[in-house]
C-alpha cells in the first residue's frame, strides 16, 4: 500500500478513537449534570452541551476520514499496471505523473511499458506483439508485448 493509503487509514483509526473519547466525556458530563447542585447546574449543562457537540463532530470526522481512506485505496488501485498476458516487464518508459491520455497506436513516443512474453518462442518474425497495458488512472495505452 502507498503512504497516502496508510496515512488515510491512520486518520480513520484516530477518528474512531476520538469518537470513543467524546462519548466517554459525554457520559461523564451527563452524570455530573444529574448530580449538580443548583449553583453548578448551569455550568454542568454547558459542559454537557459541549460534550454532545464533540460527539457530533467526531461522527462527522469519521465519515470524512472513511471517505478519504476509500478514495486513497481507489486511487492506489487505479495506479496499478495491468496487462492482458503474463510476462516480465523488460522496460518502463514512464514515470510517476506522466500523462498517458495522449498515447495512441499512432504515437511516435516511446511505448510506456515493454513486456516480454516468456511463453512465446522467438521466431524469424520476433516475439513481440501488440497489446494494451492498463496504466495510471485507468488509461489504456498501446504497448509492445
Amino acid at each position: 500500500m502507498s503512504a497516502n493509503v496508510t496515512k488515510a487509514h491512520s486518520s480513520y483509526l484516530q477518528s474512531l478513537a476520538s469518537l470513543e473519547t467524546a462519548k466517554a466525556n459525554k457520559k461523564d458530563a451527563k452524570e455530573n449534570y444529574k448530580d449538580a447542585s443548583s449553583s453548578t447546574e448551569s455550568s454542568m449543562k454547558k459542559k454537557l452541551e459541549a460534550a454532545e457537540i464533540s460527539v457530533t463532530v467526531a461522527e462527522e470526522n469519521i465519515k470524512y476520514a472513511l471517505a478519504s481512506y476509500n478514495n486513497e485505496k481507489s486511487d492506489y488501485a487505479d495506479r496499478k499496471v495491468k496487462a492482458p498476458i503474463d510476462g516480465t516487464i523488460n522496460e518502463i518508459n514512464i514515470k510517476n505523473g506522466d500523462d498517458l491520455s495522449n498515447l495512441s497506436s499512432s504515437s511516435t513516443r516511446l511505448v510506456p511499458i515493454i513486456i516480454g512474453d516468456l511463453d512465446t518462442n522467438e521466431s524469424s518474425s520476433g516475439s513481440e506483439r501488440s497489446g494494451y497495458c492498463q496504466c495510471e488512472n485507468r488509461t489504456r495505452s498501446n504497448a509492445h508485448v
